[in-house]
């Protein structure tokens, strides 16, 4: 929520509750592997070094609520690139957008 994101539980209609689908949506890998690479990120900028780019490879497709989550990841920090390599293509978030699919 800090980043203007809340998970869609509206998209994941197999599970039967709320909390559930919210738990299922909350532990997707891609999601997990951006939050790694955040917090390395944060680490290695204090010590003067940064990294300018963030590179998630997934096997399988990316839902729009991980979808979601990139974005708003990619508003609150502008001075990165962020890129998820999906079935799809190459997804390369900036400022809230994604080149590949065009989306808020």
């Amino acid at each position: 929520k800090e980043i203007g994101y809340t998970i869609d539980t509206q998209i994941c209609t197999e599970l039967h509750t709320e909390i559930a689908r919210y738990n299922h949506l909350k532990h997707h890998s891609e999601k997990k592997a951006l939050l790694m690479l955040l917090d390395e990120y944060k680490k290695v900028r204090k010590d003067g070094d940064s990294q300018k780019e963030l590179k998630v490879k997934v096997s399988m497709r990316m839902c729009s609520d991980c979808h979601a989550f990139f974005c708003a990841v990619s508003r609150q920090y502008k001075q990165l690139k962020i890129t998820c390599v999906d079935p799809r293509g190459l997804h390369s978030f900036n400022n809230g957008r994604c080149s590949l699919c065009c989306r808020n």
